[in-house]
C-alpha cells in the first residue's frame, strides 16, 4: 500500500525515525526572534505615551498587585508624569497594565532611575512570570 506515492514500509520507517528524533530531543527548536528594544515615538511636542504589561507568576498575583498599587503615587509625584494609572485584566487577576504619559523621554528616564522603580525591579522581579511588555503608542487628537 502507498501514501501518498511512497510505501507502507518507508513511511512507517520515517514516521520512526521522526518520532525518536522528538522524544530523545534531537531536534532543534525553531530559532526565536530577538526580542525587540521598545523604540520610543515622541509626540510632535516631545510627549511619550507608553504600556507596560506585568504578568505575574501563579501565587503571586496579590503580592504583585499591591506593588503595583504602591508605585502609583510616588510616580504620579514625579517630574513629567502627565498621568500614570493602572489596570487589571478582567480575565487574569495576575495581568496588569500601567498606562502612562510623560512630558519627554529624558522626564520618563528619570522615572526608571527612580527609587520606587528600581525597588519595584529588585523585590517583585521573581515574582513576575515574564519580562515586562513594554509599548510605546502616538496620541491621535
Amino acid at each position: 500500500m502507498k501514501y501518498f506515492g511512497i510505501s507502507t514500509g518507508i513511511t512507517l520507517f520515517l514516521l520512526f525515525v521522526t518520532s525518536v528524533v522528538q522524544f530523545t530531543g534531537c531536534a532543534q527548536p525553531a530559532p526565536q526572534p530577538e526580542p525587540q528594544k521598545t523604540q520610543i515615538i515622541k509626540q510632535s511636542d516631545g510627549q511619550i505615551s507608553l504600556a507596560v504589561i506585568v504578568k505575574a507568576k501563579e501565587g503571586h498575583e496579590e503580592t504583585v498587585k499591591n506593588a503595583c498599587i504602591g508605585l502609583l503615587e510616588p510616580t504620579r509625584k514625579e517630574k513629567g508624569c502627565i498621568n500614570y494609572t493602572l489596570h487589571m485584566d478582567p480575565n487574569d487577576n495576575g495581568r496588569f497594565l500601567f498606562y502612562e504619559n510623560w512630558e519627554n523621554e529624558e522626564l520618563w528616564g528619570a522615572h526608571l532611575d527612580s527609587p520606587h522603580i528600581k525597588a519595584f525591579s529588585e523585590n517583585i522581579g521573581p515574582l513576575v512570570a515574564e519580562e515586562l511588555d513594554v509599548t510605546n503608542w502616538k496620541l491621535y487628537d
